[in-house]
């Protein structure tokens, strides 16, 4: 009976593997999941891909059609030559590190059906100009925009609650412009350190806590409102705002 049982362990993995099956279609791997019948991109031919490349919305596989619904950890990590995306309608999550390292990264167009974004997703994007963040997302983090230096302006919307984990804009050195909606609790730790350009910013109503070093290095903030339903400010927020 132990045998049996070692046995049948053994086949586990064998049996979840199976229902991950790999498609390529171009430059591009994709996954997928016969259970959930859907499809996941799970990486991208860093030899030979193009430097704009839009998603496709669904996966062909043996007469049946997949909606993409994930782009998978890392997917386009280090694509270095990479400088536009689009992702399609029906994807919902975009795991962590996805665009982590693509350099030349200048634009990537989100749709709102995604509820999910991951941390270090774009990680050190140095020439990153523009990003949209779905109404659908409610947390952004850790990581999430480090080092995006060539990003100007930012708009949160009103459903995210949590600029969490640690870091999210941290060292954005051209970030000028943040527009906080009201619905935003928190601004978690390191969350505009070093935020060099940031001049001014309004915090709303709804934020209960500003966690530390949250704008340290803003040397250039010169104006922000804070309301009265702030009831917590971490230890050098604010340090270094000139």
């Amino acid at each position: 009976m132990k045998h049996l049982f070692t046995l049948l362990m053994a086949l586990v993995p064998m049996v979840m593997s199976a229902e991950e099956i790999p498609v390529v279609q171009g430059c591009l791997t994709f996954k997928i999941n016969t259970e959930t019948k859907t499809a996941k991109l799970s990486s991208c031919d860093k030899e030979d891909y193009p430097e704009s490349i839009t998603i496709p919305q669904t996966i062909e596989y043996e007469g049946k059609t997949y909606p993409v619904t994930e782009l998978g950890y890392m997917a386009f990590c280090r694509c270095e030559n990479l400088v536009s995306v689009v992702i399609p309608e029906g994807v919902t999550n975009i795991d962590w590190d996805v665009f982590n390292g693509c350099t030349n990264l200048e634009t990537v167009k989100i749709p709102n059906t995604v509820n999910k974004m991951g941390g270090q997703l774009f990680w050190c994007c140095q020439k990153l100009q523009s990003v949209n963040i779905p109404n659908g997302v409610t947390e952004l983090n850790t990581y999430t925009f480090y080092k995006c230096k060539s990003l100007k302006s930012i708009t949160i919307p009103s459903y995210v609650t949590k600029i969490g984990g640690s870091s999210v804009f941290m060292d954005c050195e051209g970030l000028e412009t943040v527009v906080l909606n009201e619905g935003l609790k928190e601004i978690g730790n390191s969350a505009f350190d070093g935020c060099k350009q940031l001049k001014t910013i309004n915090i709303p109503s709804t934020v209960t806590s500003i966690i530390g070093l949250a704008f340290s290095g803003c040397e250039s903030l010169t104006s922000i409102t804070i309301p009265n339903s702030v009831k917590e400010i971490g230890d050098h927020a604010f340090s270094g705002c000139i």
